[in-house]
């Protein structure tokens, strides 16, 4: 065996470990509830935001953001379909220097066993949350 055969066979054996690394961490979030695959930022305000972010309130780390959301523009973003049982959610942004937060709920439609997307209206007052069947 040369060396050249030898590298390439370690190389395939590296990327087959990686592979079921990745695969034997992976698990269906989805669970008999409601899903939701995407969050859209939709900027209401008059002013730019930044650091636009929602965030599962306690027990998780889960959360999804957007830099920068122009005046009269929008940020979305999808992501692996993740269960959602009603937990609390925050969202915070930035306003020029001033940091802004609304904790809420999401009112899911009762079709369940959905998948859904998430429109986040910033408005100057509380966001106005609507949920899209996908």
């Amino acid at each position: 065996m040369t060396i050249r055969s030898l590298k390439k066979e370690q190389s395939m054996t590296m990327l087959v470990l990686l592979l079921l690394f990745f695969l034997g961490g992976c698990k269906s979030t989805v669970s008999s509830g409601d899903a939701f695959v995407g969050v859209d930022f939709i900027n209401r305000t008059g002013v730019a935001l930044r650091d636009v972010k929602l965030a599962v309130l306690e027990g998780s780390t889960a959360h999804v953001s957007c830099t920068h959301v122009d005046t009269a523009a929008q940020c979305g973003t999808g992501f692996p379909a993740h269960s959602y049982h009603g937990e609390q959610l925050r969202l915070s942004y930035y306003q020029g220097t001033d940091l802004k937060s609304h904790v809420f709920n999401i009112k899911v439609p009762e079709e369940g066993a959905q998948f859904y997307r998430v429109q986040i209206r910033v408005t100057a007052l509380a966001p106005d949350v609507s949920v899209l069947k996908q």
